[in-house]
């Protein structure tokens, strides 16, 4: 039965290397990279190596170290993805991508891995408040150093953010409204605050 679980993997990875083989891709139409403030490429890798390494996460589940092999595989088929692009005419490889499908993977895991830590104590009747902290505290602290390492004018304002997060937690109940909202402001204000701590360390750098 746990078998069954890897034949969404298997058909994910094959979506993605048909896309890698392909010269013309529908997320280089003019809209798109006006919409997407020209990072569409990284948000495509993002969110393709992100669900890779969510369901090799769930694949592996019960696994020793099952965390840390899905981030593995994901990044070496990120590296096996770039090597298949230098074949199609014009796409080259690029290491840019794969720490983007890198930092996708680790926040995917981390995430799932929260989820699936939660699911198990829920389910034993075990689950408690600090039983979160933990996957709560590394999920964080991944996305505020994915987020943070984001081109400067992909990152919302806070005007900007406040109003996306008033409407993606609008129909979630009270007070988890409340708690999605802050954390996720949390997450883009601790982002900004490392952003900036970089570019200070980058300008005493004498490199």
């Amino acid at each position: 039965m746990r078998l069954l679980r890897w034949v969404p993997v298997i058909l994910w990875m094959g979506l993605i290397t048909y896309w890698s083989g392909q010269s013309e891709l529908p997320i280089d139409q003019p809209w798109i990279a006006r919409l997407l403030r020209g990072q569409q490429h990284p948000l495509a890798h993002a969110s393709a190596f992100g669900v890779l390494a969510m369901l090799v996460r769930w694949a592996v589940e019960g696994t020793p170290g099952a965390t840390l092999w899905a981030f593995l595989f994901s990044v070496m088929f990120g590296a096996v993805d770039e090597w298949h692009q230098s074949f199609t005419p014009g796409r080259t490889p690029d290491i840019k991508d794969l720490a983007v499908d890198a930092m996708a993977a680790a926040l995917s895991v981390m995430s799932t891995d929260a989820v699936l830590q939660i699911w198990r104590a829920w389910r034993v009747g075990r689950w408690r408040p600090a039983s979160f902290a933990v996957p709560a505290a590394a999920t964080v602290v991944t996305a505020v150093i994915t987020v943070s390492l984001l081109p400067s004018h992909v990152l919302p304002t806070r005007a900007e953010s406040r109003k996306a997060f008033d409407v993606a937690t609008r129909a979630l109940p009270q007070p988890a409204e409340k708690y999605a909202r802050a954390m996720g402001e949390s997450v883009l204000d601790m982002a900004r605050m490392v952003r900036a701590e970089l570019q200070d360390l980058a300008k005493l750098s004498p490199l």
